[in-house]
């Protein structure tokens, strides 16, 4: 395939050569640091036990090709982006269960596409959503920002000289706030902050001048930003031709109504398979973000608040509502504590 397909909406925000010079330095660097020797061993002990999740893959990731230059990739991360790492893995296992397990999520799979499955090595799947979130060393600078979603409301508010949201609403809970529950479903009808702070009013012009080298404007907004990793997992990826499937998935792990996944850019199998894969590993990056409080601007949330976005966002960005209800279904079945209310979710799941 054409790798250089998948990141066109990068290129035209990204210094490619400035990124590839400055990439080649700072491996040198790492290459020769502690960082890089701890994290090879932390990476080398996970294999070597059958019981972690690397342990569990390590026969699939050994049959490609490309194995060495996975694990050296996924070294970086656990190097330079701890927090990254992290969620990586989790997300992988989340995709691991729904792929091979035995619940409605896999039965569904199952049933829908068959043979078509084969035409995804198990390998490339769990690397793919190990690989996923690489991108974000570009934007690294920003991406792992410790403001809350109130802070950023706050900022919101100062930056456009207008209370966008209610001053009451967004204070702290012990200062009178709403709680975080009833403060997601009020930004949810007014909006995420997030989307209206440019990054020159939220960061240090350090920052800012890092950003603009790689050639990132500082016009853009915070979320703006954010959404560059996807394209950036894409530029990284396609320095490896033989990771071109690899890459396919990683690089298109946001799917909304606004992007075409057509079978001449994006070549993996057939149609129903393409936007199966990416539908879960979009299931399972957004679930283990939500549940794990990756994301500081949005807060950890309990499993049925997390299930309720998970099927709002089905809505938003047109997946596909039985994999969502499968997903559902799964997961409140193997949590015994989910007895709280759950209309929203049947109501969302059963369309």
């Amino acid at each position: 395939m054409n790798a250089s397909s998948i990141t066109d909406r990068g290129r035209s925000v990204f210094d490619l050569e400035y990124i590839r010079l400055e990439s080649i330095e700072q491996r040198t660097i790492l290459f020769r640091s502690n960082a890089w020797r701890e994290a090879q061993d932390h990476i080398r002990r996970l294999r070597e036990n059958p019981r972690s999740f690397l342990g569990l893959i390590d026969s699939d990731i050994s049959r490609e090709s490309w194995e060495k230059t996975f694990w050296e990739e996924l070294s970086i991360t656990c190097a330079t982006d701890l927090r990254t790492f992290t969620h990586a893995l989790g997300v992988a296992h989340i995709l691991h269960w729904m792929w091979t397990g035995h619940g409605e999520t896999a039965a569904y799979l199952a049933q829908t596409l068959g043979d078509q499955r084969e035409d995804v090595s198990p390998g490339v799947l769990f690397a793919a959503a190990l690989l996923h979130d690489i991108g974000k060393r570009l934007i690294i600078d920003v991406v792992h920002d410790k403001r809350t979603k109130r802070e950023w409301a706050l900022l919101a508010n100062k930056t456009s000289g207008d209370e966008l949201f209610a001053e009451e609403f967004i204070r702290p809970v012990e200062e009178g706030g709403l709680p975080d529950p009833a403060l997601d479903i009020y930004l949810h009808a007014i909006g995420d902050p997030i989307n209206i702070v440019p990054i020159e009013q939220a960061f240090p012009e350090t920052a800012l001048a890092t950003l603009s080298r790689r050639g990132i404007p500082s016009s853009l907004t915070f979320r703006e930003v954010i959404e560059l990793h996807e394209a950036g997992t894409g530029l990284l990826l396609e320095a490896y031709p033989d990771m071109g499937q690899v890459a396919e998935i990683a690089a298109w792990h946001h799917p909304s109504r606004t992007k075409t996944i057509d079978s001449e850019r994006y070549p993996i199998a057939t149609s129903a398979l393409r936007i199966a894969v990416m539908q879960c590993l979009y299931l399972a990056d957004t679930f283990e973000a939500l549940m794990s409080g990756f994301r500081t601007y949005k807060g950890r949330f309990d499993l049925c608040d997390a299930l309720g976005i998970i099927v709002q966002e089905t809505e938003r960005h047109a997946i596909d509502p039985a994999l969502t209800r499968a997903f559902v279904t799964d997961q409140l079945h193997h949590d015994r504590s989910a007895n709280r209310p759950i209309n929203l979710l049947v109501a969302g799941c059963s369309h």
